[in-house]
């Protein structure tokens, strides 16, 4: 019930990017099986989003642009995610705590809450109701399946001799982690959990841990390598690294690492207490300008103590607790902290690890559930059960609170980022995106006054000149067309990734002097724009 409202909600932001073409027709590449089928084939072993495309390949040829059938796939996708995070929940429990408790009897209400903990989590709603981001709740879907296998292959019984039932077991983890890397990239971190786990809870003994760090190293390495191969391929030059506009602070690796240490802390805070108004699907992260930056160090700090804390944990036997602490940072660290990203702080990207912070909540209450326990609350068993299971409901209870609000900013793309503007006042991209959303109304008053305020936030930002200079010129105010037009050419990157963009603002600046009467310099407008993209030259012949 908490998703029923949304399965009318219109298509959004991205959506549009990908099941829509820029002509606003129906993107061919939805239309058909065979180019991602052909594509998968080409790329069988490499990571991709070929599977999660494939589904909604599959959403359109049974019910077309119908809303509410994509919307039911993502809502049963997030439910099956909860299911197995709850049957993995069991089965960490049982390697967890003593074998003479089975967690059939006494955790099983522990898992179920926690498991709902992830199904009502706000975090996760960008995931389920923004349609296209079916991509990291799928991932997720194959990624807890494969990681589910792992655990019961690695039960005590495993030293028996190898038998069919195993067999169909790991060929059934490899095909699912397969799924997942082929659903999005972000899955390439199953391996490292599954280390995790083996150290941690499998086998807590010096050999496992001597496992878990010779893979921790060879996983440093391998991120060492991508990195010095990334920065060689020119992937982090400014004009590949956006935050929405092109930076003209120098962006090193090292700078990208500072900044997600903050955007990680933040993480954190939205895991551990997802208060709706500090939710937004953008949020604006300036640069880090160093190590000695306060927030940056302060950062740094909280995460070598998290990590720190881990550690003591495992040693203290509550590994339940150390797993979730290590969980989320094995599987966020590896993509996004390393690797190069258009966008640094997005809360979709916390999907996968929203587990973690289950298993966190999981060892607590289940400590305090435990008749073997201690606590210092009370001496009586039951009234520590009915403590652990009141907290639980209670923090359920906010979350389902803390989602309806969530998912209520998304029935409209007018909401969507008027939410992001009253959130993020200093958001020049809201602002643009906003006047998006009025120029399809037709509100193109509202519109020109919204691309203004982006540019008043950030004067370089080209997007904005160029949009509001679309305004002025279908509105017949042609010089300011103009020195819109010619404001976004000068703050335009000289790269080759952006000829094309450059190529059709000289088209653009051409028509407008043509109105304007000036012939001569509209010419050499449209010298400049065949000269940069000759395909354009068929689409002025009659201008």
């Amino acid at each position: 019930m908490l998703y029923a409202g949304t399965l009318k909600y219109p298509f959004q932001f991205d959506d549009y990017n990908s099941i829509f073409n820029a002509r606003q027709a129906i993107n061919p590449a939805i239309q058909s099986w065979l180019p991602t089928l052909h594509d998968l084939r080409q790329h069988f072993f490499l990571p991709g989003r070929q599977i999660s495309w494939l589904t909604f390949i599959m959403n359109y040829a049974i019910h077309g642009l119908w809303l509410p059938g994509y919307h039911l796939v993502n809502i049963a996708v997030h439910g099956t995610n909860s299911f197995l995070l709850f049957l993995i929940l069991r089965q960490l429990c049982f390697y967890a705590y003593p074998r003479g408790v089975k967690p059939k009897h006494a955790f099983d209400a522990v898992c179920l809450l926690t498991s709902l903990i992830f199904l009502c989590h706000p975090l996760a709603v960008n995931s389920v109701t923004y349609i296209i981001q079916r991509n990291g709740s799928l991932a997720t879907m194959f990624y807890l399946a494969a990681f589910f296998l792992y655990l019961r292959l690695r039960t005590p019984t495993s030293g028996k001799p190898f038998t069919v039932s195993q067999l169909t077991g790991w060929t059934g983890f490899i095909i699912c982690g397969w799924l997942a890397i082929h659903c999005k990239q972000m899955a390439v971190t199953l391996p490292l959990v599954c280390v995790a786990a083996e150290w941690l809870i499998v086998q807590p003994n010096a050999a496992g841990r001597r496992r878990f760090f010779q893979a921790l190293a060879a996983v440093f390495t391998v991120a060492l390598l991508a990195t010095v191969m990334t920065w060689k391929m020119g992937l982090w030059q400014t004009g590949n690294l956006t935050l929405g506009f092109h930076s003209k602070l120098l962006w090193s690796p090292f700078i990208h690492f500072l900044t997600e240490l903050r955007v990680f802390f933040w993480y954190w805070i939205y895991l551990v207490c997802p208060w709706p108004g500090w939710l937004s699907v953008q949020h604006e992260v300036s640069l880090s300008p160093g190590i000695l930056h306060l927030p940056t160090l302060s950062a740094l700090i909280f995460h070598l103590i998290m990590l720190a804390g881990a550690v003591y944990l495992a040693k203290k036997n509550r590994r339940l607790a150390s797993l979730g602490i290590f969980w989320f940072y094995l599987t966020l660290a590896p993509p996004y902290l390393f690797l190069p990203q258009r966008e640094l702080l997005v809360e979709y990207k916390v999907y996968l690890a929203i587990p973690g912070l289950a298993m966190i909540i999981a060892d607590f209450t289940a400590q305090l559930s435990n008749p073997a326990t201690k606590s210092p609350v009370s001496h009586c068993y039951m009234n520590r059960q009915r403590l652990a299971m009141m907290a639980a409901v209670v923090i359920i209870l906010f979350l389902c609170w803390g989602s309806g609000k969530r998912n209520a900013v998304f029935q409209n793309e007018e909401s969507l980022w008027t939410d992001v503007i009253i959130k993020q006042p200093a958001s020049f991209r809201a602002y643009n995106n906003r006047a998006m959303v009025y120029c399809k109304q037709r509100k193109y008053g509202q519109a020109f006054q919204d691309y203004t305020q982006a540019i008043a936030i950030h004067p370089q930002y080209e997007v904005a000149y160029e949009n509001r200079g679309n305004i002025s010129f279908l509105s017949g105010h042609y010089q300011n067309a103009l020195e819109d037009f010619s404001k976004a050419i000068s703050l335009i990157p000289e790269e080759p990734a952006f000829r094309q963009q450059a190529a059709l603002l000289h088209y653009k600046c051409a028509l407008s002097l043509k109105r304007l009467g000036r012939e001569q310099e509209s010419q050499r407008e449209l010298d400049k724009a065949w000269a940069l993209n000759p395909g354009l030259q068929k689409h002025s012949q009659g201008r």
